[in-house]
């Protein structure tokens, strides 16, 4: 293998894109295992996470395609993970994406097109573009059973398609899960979601999560929120919403710097309330009991289903519906565990197969 080029959405700003990317330069080596020469294309290169810069990636800003295109004419393209084909998007990220893989075909390559996840466009021209130019594609996997109808709805061959699991389902597991003394509080993370384009409000039910997991002073669990999102328009600015009016001693506020301090937040967690897909695929890997706060998006109905997740459902913020999260004792929380692991180790598999599948169109060996 001479080299890989990945491009997505990274950049520093969204955890979930940095969680993906992490899995996906883990899985292909980070610069071993044959791979000489591994370029990351991101929408802000200068932003990237500390963390990534001393892993022998290179990264560039795509928005160069003068030096872009000639990269990705002389080694593997990998489009990885991420909703690239969004219900209401029009040409971002077609435009962009489909420009590589056309000059990564015309280079006589095999692009891939990996983990991502879909809604069925609504504007004609995205619909066109990704019929067309993904079409040359020499594999497209899907993260979920409803992207992959949505990819064979547009136009792409039914042969072409696989279903495996999103990329953070790959990321090395911790080796030790916190364990709970008799009697001491357990530690609830809150990580809510606002996405004004793709996600549906949800302030008012995250808010109602918030308020019912502080109310009673010292007899809950210990809270922390954290935005998954780091831009003001998005999660980092729905936390002043959501803890308006909540005591200040009773909720902990974290902004993590970097991906890996993230991490150790999910790590340290007995459960993570979120209506953001990535929080809880995170929360799952980590040990920690993933509840979805609403049924915000199609990707985030997929994985409760699929991991039989506890759910808020909705409406999320009614009484009934919230009591269930009193439910999560310490022994509750064993129980689910437990029950999750196996079903989180076959997404894990799932995950991995990403790379095999890339491999094989590139012509290599799957073990190699």
């Amino acid at each position: 293998m001479t080299g890989i080029t990945l491009t997505g959405a990274y950049g520093g700003f969204n955890l979930g894109d940095e969680a993906t990317l992490r899995a996906v330069a883990t899985l292909f080596g980070e610069g071993g295992g044959g791979i000489e020469d591994v370029i990351v294309f991101s929408r802000n290169a200068n932003a990237i996470l500390d963390e990534h810069t001393r892993s022998g990636l290179v990264f560039s800003d795509f928005a160069n395609l003068l030096r872009t295109i000639p990269l990705v004419m002389r080694s593997n393209l990998l489009v990885g993970g991420g909703g690239f084909v969004q219900g209401r998007g029009l040409l971002w990220p077609f435009s962009y994406i489909s420009l590589l893989i056309v000059a990564n075909r015309l280079a006589g390559r095999r692009p891939v097109v990996l983990g991502i996840g879909a809604d069925r466009p609504t504007h004609a021209i995205s619909r066109c573009l990704f019929r067309h130019f993904f079409g040359l594609a020499a594999v497209i996997t899907c993260r979920d059973a409803h992207t992959a109808s949505v990819v064979e709805a547009l136009g792409i061959p039914r042969e072409k398609i696989r279903v495996t699991a999103d990329f953070a389902f790959a990321l090395k597991p911790p080796d030790v899960v916190r364990d709970r003394t008799p009697g001491q509080r357990l530690r609830a993370l809150v990580v809510p979601g606002r996405d004004r384009k793709y996600m549906a409000p949800s302030t008012a039910a995250m808010q109602s999560v918030l308020r019912h997991l502080t109310a009673g002073a010292g007899a809950g669990p210990e809270v922390i929120v954290m935005p998954h999102d780091l831009r003001d328009d998005y999660d980092l600015g729905e936390i002043a919403g959501i803890c308006a009016g909540i005591p200040r001693d009773r909720v902990t506020v974290v902004i993590p710097r970097t991906l890996s301090e993230a991490l150790d937040l999910y790590r340290s967690a007995d459960f993570v309330v979120s209506n953001r897909l990535h929080p809880l695929i995170l929360a799952a890997v980590y040990g920690a009991v993933p509840v979805a706060a609403a049924h915000s998006t199609t990707k985030v109905r997929a994985l409760v289903d699929a991991l039989d997740l506890p759910s808020l459902g909705e409406p999320a913020g009614t009484s009934a519906r919230l009591a269930m999260l009193d439910e999560l004792t310490a022994d509750r929380i064993a129980s689910l565990r437990r029950a999750l692991a196996p079903r989180v180790d076959a997404m894990r598999e799932r995950a991995r197969s990403n790379r095999d599948l890339a491999r094989q169109a590139w012509g290599e060996s799957p073990a190699g």
